[in-house]
C-alpha cells in the first residue's frame, strides 16, 4: 500500500442508473400489459382485465411518486452544495480513506473500501465508515449518517487523477 500515491476524486452522480430505472420501469409496464392481453377473458368475464386496468394504474402511481421523490432530493442535494470527494492520504507506512464533502469542515474517516464492479472508465465502491466517524449535521443528514455507501467514480470527473484513484483502491483492496 506504500506505493499509492495520495488522491482527492470526487464522487459522481450516475446517469446510468437514472436510463436503467426507465428501462425497468417499462419493461414492467410490458410484462403487465402482456398479463393482460394474454389473459384474454371469456364474453362477460371482465374481472381480468379490470384487475389488469388496476394494476397498471397502481404501477403508474407508485413510478410517478417515486420519480418525484428522486427529482426533489435531486434538486435538495444542488441546493445544499454537497460536492463529495473520496480522498487517500498516506499516514505514515499506511494510509486512510476518507469522505469529505465542501459543506463539511472535517472529513469522515472510513474503515474499509471494497471495489464492486470495474468498468475501466468508471468504478462502483462500497464505502464502510469507521465506526467514530462524526454524524454529519440534520440539514445534510443523508448523506453521512449511513454507515454504509455506494459511490460510483467516473474517469470522466477527473482524467488525470484516474490512474492515481484506480492504483490506491487496488492496493487497498489487496492488502
Amino acid at each position: 500500500m506504500h506505493n499509492a500515491p495520495p488522491v482527492i476524486y470526487p464522487v459522481g452522480r450516475c446517469a446510468l442508473c437514472t436510463k436503467a430505472f426507465y428501462v425497468v420501469g417499462g419493461l414492467q409496464l410490458l410484462v403487465l400489459w402482456a398479463a393482460a392481453y394474454a389473459s384474454q377473458p371469456p364474453p362477460g368475464a371482465r374481472w381480468p382485465w379490470w384487475c389488469a386496468a388496476a394494476g397498471l394504474l397502481l404501477w403508474l402511481a407508485a413510478n410517478a411518486a417515486m420519480s418525484w421523490r428522486a427529482n426533489r432530493r435531486a434538486r435538495a442535494q444542488t441546493h445544499a452544495n454537497t460536492n463529495r470527494y473520496l480522498a487517500w492520504r498516506h499516514l505514515g507506512r499506511t494510509g486512510a480513506w476518507q469522505l469529505q464533502t465542501q459543506a463539511y469542515g472535517e472529513p469522515t474517516a472510513l474503515a474499509t473500501t471494497h471495489i464492486v464492479l470495474d468498468f475501466g472508465h468508471s468504478l462502483l465502491v462500497r464505502v464502510r465508515l469507521s465506526q467514530d466517524a462524526p454524524k454529519a449535521p440534520e440539514a445534510h443528514g443523508r448523506l453521512i449518517n449511513s454507515r454504509m455507501q455506494w459511490l460510483w467514480l467516473f474517469e470522466r470527473d477527473r482524467p488525470a487523477r484516474w490512474p492515481a484513484l484506480r492504483r490506491a483502491l487496488l492496493a487497498t483492496q489487496l492488502g
